[in-house]
């Protein structure tokens, strides 16, 4: 039916008060204003729903009465979603849905998602482990409120947030002969055999690395698993090219390894927080967005430097 919030509003304050004067001084506005309004809601729902009685005002009839009930019901849950919609803007609270690089989301999220919840025990983050293309598509379809990913293949349809920069480096087993210098050269590993992250997007911007220098990998075995990958490279089946600062150089397995700065002119990769142009963010998300900025800074801080580019 084409009636408005308005309309129900008008009617139930005349039914209270009892005359369409009345309803007007209350809402401040002018009486011709309240009749237009209950005229256009009689035609529209097709019945009279008020007695016009000379010199005693306005009296319901059945069909008025019980239009009053529903009235005053989904007029209550107007105002509530009201009240909700604004505390959205205000207040922190409710769930937020991101998502993350999955070689990233578990070095970040698990400790930005506990001190958050500590700090606002009203707000709840869903955090979905994903490779970039996903979230570019989770992103377009309303899926997430924003993602966490690298600046790889983006369309001015979306804003980019910086949050840190990752140099790639070179991932070996610790018995490898190189796992003991300060840096490598991507020519020193070209012929070696290549265990490949292979995610999309991620797998390409590996593979280019090599191609700038008119290079080309020696790919031997390939996963779309960060700890496959480095499980492989840990027993000694080949190194890796990765770009995440993990905390530390254990492989799922326990064996060790060791990451090399390379020295050559290698592309960083910049990590950020994507939104859709223009997106408006809760006070929660917005406040999320902060958090990792924190904790991301912390992170890019124990990553990897290339030489002559920091400790």
């Amino acid at each position: 039916m084409a009636f408005t919030l308005k309309q129900l509003d008008y009617f139930a304050r005349t039914a209270e008060l009892g005359s369409t004067v009345a309803a007007a001084r209350a809402l401040n506005i002018s009486q011709p204003s309240i009749s237009s309004a209950l005229a256009q809601l009689e035609r529209t729902v097709g019945v009279d729903l008020f007695v016009r009685q000379p010199a005693k005002g306005l009296a319901l009839t059945p069909t008025g009465r019980r239009l009053l009930q529903e009235a005053k019901r989904l007029l209550a849950e107007a105002e509530s979603l009201d009240r909700y919609a604004s505390d959205l803007v205000t207040e922190l609270k409710g769930v937020i849905e991101v998502g993350c690089m999955v070689t990233l989301a578990p070095l970040i999220m698990p400790s930005v998602i506990a001190d958050f919840a500590s700090r606002h025990p009203a707000a709840r983050i869903n955090c979905h482990e994903l490779d970039h293309r996903e979230m570019i598509a989770g992103l377009q379809n309303g899926r997430f409120d924003f993602v966490v990913s690298y600046d790889l293949t983006l369309s001015d349809r979306f804003a980019f947030d910086p949050l840190a920069t990752f140099e790639p480096y070179i991932m070996v087993a610790a018995t490898h002969p190189a796992a003991r210098r300060s840096s490598v050269s991507l020519r020193d590993f070209a012929e070696e055999p290549m265990i490949l992250l292979d995610l999309p997007h991620s797998g390409e911007y590996f593979q280019e690395l090599f191609r700038r220098f008119g290079l080309k990998p020696n790919i031997l075995y390939q996963s779309p698993s960060p700890h496959m990958v480095r499980s492989m490279v840990a027993n000694g089946l080949g190194y890796s090219v990765a770009n995440a600062p993990w905390r530390n150089d254990r492989a799922m397995d326990g064996r060790l390894l060791r990451r090399l700065p390379i020295h050559d002119a290698a592309a960083p990769l910049h990590l950020g927080v994507l939104t859709l142009q223009g997106q408006r963010l809760t006070a929660t998300a917005e406040a999320l967005r902060a958090a990792l900025k924190q904790a991301v800074a912390t992170v890019e801080s124990q990553a990897p430097k290339r030489a002559g580019r920091g400790a």
